[in-house]
């Protein structure tokens, strides 16, 4: 049927493509992660390190949706426009320099897990903010950890590599009716999909995954950080954090009446200073 010929079968397997390579590199990212850090992370096995990815892939999920949300709604979104080169260009953009600043989060833990002892979190923007030298401390850490950097560089150009192998023909759709009516259907499909992604599944009752639900699923706590990724818990926590420095009065007020040192006016009669020893 010509109704059926309008559906977007092309566009959508590269879409899925496009997005399966994020989970793969976040699987690698996830690897690399422990390589760096297993003096301090002890895992036992080969399966139980699959074990712990595995369930990795629930986070990921939710991270790679969250930075992938507006790719997604362009490549899906009815334009008649979505297969040109110009477009097409648009969305390769978009979806590297979201991903890659994403991505990078990833392997700043690399080195910053052997100092905080957790994932990346959004309290790092508050420590940043107070802060004078971020640039000096990141090209030290840079010169420190090569390798860190070099991973990153190579990882890129090989997704990079790999985005660009599958490529989509250019098609104008013949009937827009059907074109349209197929695109809602499938742009419908993907939020509920998408919204189950986010929140970890579909139940009804559950809360949204967190960073504590990653420990559902290990034998030592530390190993939780390999569950996580420091996207996920970077998106996680922005407006969570309930601990900062408060004034409920001013400067003026506390120097005017707060006087912290006691000055006691005390007359005390001059005696001689002797020592007697017996």
């Amino acid at each position: 049927m010509k109704f059926f010929k309008e559906f977007r079968k092309q566009e959508i397997l590269v879409l899925f493509y496009r997005i399966f390579l994020a989970y793969v590199f976040y699987q690698i990212a996830r690897l690399l992660f422990w390589y760096f850090n297993k003096e301090l992370i002890k895992v036992d096995s080969v399966s139980d390190y699959f074990n712990l990815a595995f369930h990795g892939t629930a986070f990921d999920t939710t991270a790679i949706l969250y930075v992938n949300a507006l790719f997604i709604l362009l490549s899906l979104v009815p334009v008649v426009i979505n297969t040109k080169k110009a477009y097409q260009t648009i969305l390769f953009w978009l979806y590297f320099i979201t991903n890659g600043i994403a991505y990078a989060m990833n392997f700043g833990d690399f080195v910053y897990y052997k100092f905080a002892q957790a994932r990346l979190t959004s309290t790092a923007l508050e420590v940043a903010k107070h802060e004078s030298n971020v640039f000096k401390v990141f090209t030290v850490s840079i010169g420190q950890h090569p390798f860190v950097l070099i991973w990153f560089i190579v990882l890129m150009a090989l997704w990079v590599f790999l985005y660009k192998k599958v490529k989509i023909a250019e098609r104008r759709p013949v009937q827009l009716i059907p074109y349209f009516i197929w695109s809602v259907l499938v742009l419908c499909s993907t939020a509920v999909l998408a919204i189950g992604g986010i929140r970890g599944d579909f139940k009804h009752s559950t809360r949204p995954i967190n960073l504590v639900d990653a420990n559902r699923f290990v034998t030592n706590p530390l190993q939780g950080n390999i569950v996580l990724n420091s996207t996920f818990s970077f998106f996680r926590t922005l407006g969570t954090n309930n601990f900062k420095e408060v004034h409920f009065v001013d400067e003026k007020y506390i120097t005017d009446n707060v006087q912290p040192y006691k000055i006691y006016d005390r007359k005390v009669e001059s005696r001689p200073n002797i020592l007697i020893i017996s």
